[in-house]
């Protein structure tokens, strides 16, 4: 056992070392807040949901409608990277959850199971004693740790209307954030980090795509795939991210302006974006993940945050 163990840290540590040398793609110019870049998003409206013909659409993903996104936001390039979050923990003297509790919750093969473990936090979120480098995004984080460093920045957690809007970048009827083949490769260029072959080598029990390599078996460094339309990057794969709203089954029978009532409240909030961990139809752009309260983090979960400020 632990043999098999050493040999896990050994490979992920050696996939770990060698993503560090794979460059990352130019961005855009837009205005810098906590060492990230941030990309402004301008008003409009689009439709919000499953795409017709979708044969994975969840009933929570229905009906689909029209939404307006009212004022232009800004939001992340990309995902909260550890080095980001290691200094708002130090400037604002915040202690996350998972530092607090001094556990995390892991994947392990033998029982084919996500396994709260003791020694895993943000710092070390893959398994006990491996950190991982500051520009990979941060994970193992809770809502309120999400929203608290959202908040430090002069902003707060994407409602789950704007994280969509923003993700499908004007191209509303696809089902993924590259279209709709699901393989996300476009002229032999991978487009997600998802769960791949690479994955499938250390984790064996995950559902991959299948014939897909993205060269990364858990996180890869933030902005290291193409970027949407809206120069955004990892809106599918790599890790979840949190969202501002509470889940209400039935949703999107109710205005975007109105909360269903509160008996069809559940105790969590909505995550987005898909990971390098789960189903691959979980990268779909109308998925909304939820998992079992907003006190809750794990190894696949991080956040981006939204800014309100003009464009100039």
């Amino acid at each position: 056992m632990y043999y098999q163990y050493s040999n896990k840290i050994f490979l992920i540590s050696i996939i770990l070392i060698i993503s560090l040398v794979i460059s990352c793609h130019e961005k855009e110019e837009g205005f810098f807040v906590g060492g990230l870049e941030y990309s402004f998003i301008p008003q409009g409206e689009f439709l919000m949901g499953c795409i017709p013909g979708d044969s994975l659409c969840w009933k929570e993903e229905l009906p689909r409608r029209k939404v307006q996104i009212k004022e232009g936001f800004w939001i992340t390039s990309t995902e909260i990277t550890v080095g980001s979050f290691r200094k708002f923990t130090e400037n604002f003297n915040y202690t996350p959850e998972s530092q607090l509790k001094n556990k995390g919750r892991i994947f392990q093969n033998e029982i084919n199971d996500w396994v709260w473990t003791s020694g895993v936090t943000w710092k070390n979120p893959l398994m006990p004693g491996l950190t991982v480098p500051d520009n990979y995004p941060v994970a193992q984080v809770s809502w309120k740790d999400a929203q608290k460093y959202c908040e430090c920045m002069g902003g707060r957690l994407p409602t789950e209307a704007e994280w969509e809007y923003a993700a499908r970048a004007g191209l509303e009827n696809q089902l993924f954030t590259w279209g709709n083949k699901w393989i996300p490769v476009i002229d032999g260029v991978p487009q997600t980090n998802g769960p791949d072959i690479t994955t499938k080598a250390i984790y064996s029990k995950m559902s991959i795509f299948n014939d897909y390599i993205d060269h990364y078996a858990t996180y890869s460094p933030v902005g290291s795939f193409p970027p949407n339309g809206y120069n955004l990057y990892d809106m599918s794969g790599n890790v979840w991210e949190w969202c501002y709203d509470d889940f209400y089954y039935s949703r999107y029978n109710y205005s975007i302006d109105t909360n269903p009532p509160d008996s069809l409240k559940r105790k969590s909030k909505i995550v987005r974006g898909g990971t390098w961990a789960y189903s691959p139809e979980q990268h779909r752009l109308s998925e909304r993940g939820v998992f079992e309260s907003e006190n809750f983090w794990t190894a696949s979960l991080g956040f981006r945050c939204v800014i309100k400020k003009s464009k100039n």
